[in-house]
């Protein structure tokens, strides 16, 4: 059952939800050790080691495991046979994403994964039993302690939503939160996710990649370079919004583009139609709009249209 609220900001009166109220928000898995398990597909991060694309599970491969319930439980929480996929175990990983703000632009909506983890049996195995011990022994430290020892250096987290469809976030730094499609794989806490049956995830993008919605959260929530899971909670969402269609329409075309071009400076094309129909969703009148645009260009200076419009 639904249950909405009504608010009313300007003269018009709409229906909202917390996302909290309707999403399930989860964070994913802490490895104990990143580096051991954590790959990349180009060497642009010196902490972990290049992965060879030839071991990296292929689309009909992960889609395999997506669509049977029995397969997915059984390798989120075991991992994958290593006679299964012809060998193949590394699989895409969300880790949260970095916004390249010199060119104006915040990692929103989709970003290409350059992040994968060794999903082996044996990888899922040592990562559920290796002690912060065993890792500082590994990585050839000393200042081990009595509680090094029984304490596993893994959080192994919500594996009833790896391989699932949804919205990941980052939420630590000064442009966070952030919001992008899933890999529809596994996830890493700092890269938690979003998972609803209630609206498809293009019209809660363009919600929440929306400068109110940024406005909201920093203003109100929670005003500190890290966005807690419980503060995502708490952004009010539209439902019943006659503009649903345009703002997915809008957000698809910034997706199927950004896959063309990951650089796409979408903040000067699309998102600024976007970000006037979710004004008009939340009923706002020219002087909250103009509160906020301002608000918007003094907090985010870089992001400034004013700043960008020219890229």
């Amino acid at each position: 059952m639904i249950i909405s609220r009504k608010i009313k900001i300007s003269k018009e009166e709409i229906d909202i939800m917390y996302l909290g109220e309707f999403a399930e928000i989860k964070q994913g898995i802490a490895t104990g050790e990143n580096a051991y398990y954590i790959s990349v597909l180009k060497p642009a991060n010196k902490s972990y080691k290049v992965t060879d694309p030839k071991i990296i599970l292929k689309e009909d491969e992960l889609d395999k495991i997506r669509n049977n319930p029995d397969l997915k439980k059984q390798i989120s929480n075991y991992g994958i046979p290593k006679k299964m996929f012809q060998g193949r175990t590394v699989i895409p990983f969300d880790k949260g994403g970095t916004s390249e703000i010199e060119s104006g632009r915040l990692s929103n909506y989709f970003s290409p994964t350059n992040y994968f983890i060794d999903w082996s049996e044996e990888s899922i195995t040592r990562m559920k039993t290796f002690t912060v011990q065993d890792v500082k022994k590994h990585l050839g430290k000393t200042n081990i302690t009595n509680k090094n020892k029984i304490e596993i250096a893994s959080r192994f987290l919500n594996t009833d939503y790896f391989f699932t469809k949804g919205i990941t976030f980052s939420f630590t730094g000064i442009y966070s939160p952030t919001y992008r499609i899933n890999s529809n794989s596994v996830f890493q806490d700092a890269g938690s996710g979003i998972f609803t049956d209630m609206f498809p995830s293009e019209y809660l993008l363009g919600i929440l990649c929306s400068k109110i919605s940024k406005y909201v959260l920093k203003s109100f929530v929670n005003n500190s370079i890290n966005s807690s899971i419980d503060s995502i909670k708490l952004i009010p969402i539209p439902i019943k919004n006659k503009f649903q269609k345009q703002i997915e329409k809008l957000v698809q075309n910034i997706i199927n583009k950004q896959k063309k071009n990951p650089e796409y400076n979408y903040q000067t094309n699309e998102q600024i139609k976007i970000d006037d129909f979710v004004y008009r969703s939340y009923g706002l009148n020219k002087n909250h709009i103009d509160e906020i645009e301002n608000w918007y260009d003094r907090k985010f200076p870089k992001l400034s249209i004013k700043n960008t419009s020219k890229l």
